[in-house]
């Protein structure tokens, strides 16, 4: 019998990776900056040059690193619906293979999590520009007022910068959303953001392609703005208006709603209404999975 996956599966060494590549290019750019000799406005064109090479580099080895994983979730989630629709029961004609759909597909994946990574490393730039600006203001007044660029002007300086850099570092990676991260927990929001997000991608798209339109989110006990849509049932295209009597939301309506936020992992699986007896799900009062209880568990989601 079939029981659903509570999480999308997300490694640990995929998070590993992506924080490597990231960290690796941002002390490099913290280097640059405590290295410079002096902050007069040359030098700073200079730095931000050396600094944007290094957002450059570090952008062409995420683009690389996310062009393998996210079709590897992608395949995963093809995979799964297959794997669930045949433990149910159910006729799966399409089993393997990627036609133009999924191809497009995950080339649109890779494409938005390249540009909101783009998008996060411009404020790296930003904030290094402010820095800097900052530093040739000082050091400009600085000199006025002592008539002269001393050594202990522009120690003081260095000394102001590294301890900003100390404190708070360039943490001015913000998302779509507004939302500023350090680097390391950008590093682990991005990757299992989008990954969950093709995984669950190719598990509806490999469903549609059979012919199937209802999912039903996976459960785990969330607290947070997901939990409200654990155990739901969902029409993938809205082909599907309703469950059992009850009225059902879109996949859509429910990312909308919140599901799917930043760092969620939750899973969409396969529900075939005819078959859904084979199925387990998650019983929120028990906080177990349930053989038979699809039918059930989805209306007391949608109350």
């Amino acid at each position: 019998m079939v029981k659903w996956p509570e999480r999308v599966n997300i490694t640990p060494e995929g998070i590993a990776t992506l924080e490597d590549i990231l960290v690796t290019s941002y002390n490099q750019i913290l280097g640059e900056i405590n290295s410079a000799t002096n902050f007069g406005v040359a030098n700073r064109k200079v730095i931000l040059a050396q600094i944007d090479a290094h957002l450059q580099t570090m952008g062409v080895n995420v683009n690389d690193f996310i062009s393998t994983e996210i079709p590897a979730q992608y395949k995963d989630g093809a995979n799964d619906a297959v794997n669930q629709l045949t433990d149910l029961g159910a006729e799966v004609a399409v089993k393997t293979g990627f036609n133009t759909v999924h191809t497009e597909a995950i080339n649109a994946l890779v494409s938005d999590t390249a540009s909101s990574f783009a998008d996060a490393m411009q404020g790296v730039h930003r904030s290094a520009q402010r820095l800097l600006s900052a530093a040739v203001k000082q050091q400009i007044t600085q000199n006025i007022a002592t008539g002269m660029a001393q050594g202990s002007t522009l120690d003081a300086v260095k000394k102001q910068i590294k301890g900003t850099l100390a404190d708070n570092g360039l943490d001015s990676l913000v998302d779509k959303s507004g939302r500023s991260w350090t680097l390391d927990r950008y590093a682990e929001m991005l990757y299992r953001t989008k990954m969950a997000e093709a995984r669950n991608l190719g598990m509806v798209n490999r469903m549609a392609e059979n012919g199937y339109d209802l999912v039903q989110v996976s459960a785990h006990g969330a607290i947070d703005v997901c939990g409200p849509w654990e155990g739901q049932i969902l029409s993938t295209t809205g082909a599907t208006r309703e469950y059992e009597g009850e009225s059902i939301s879109t996949v859509q309506q429910a990312t909308d709603d919140g599901l799917f936020h930043p760092n969620c992992r939750h899973a969409l699986n396969a529900i075939v209404p005819y078959l859904a007896a084979n199925a387990y799900g998650y019983d929120k009062t028990s906080k177990t999975y349930v053989k038979g209880q699809i039918n059930i568990l989805a209306k007391q989601a949608a109350k």
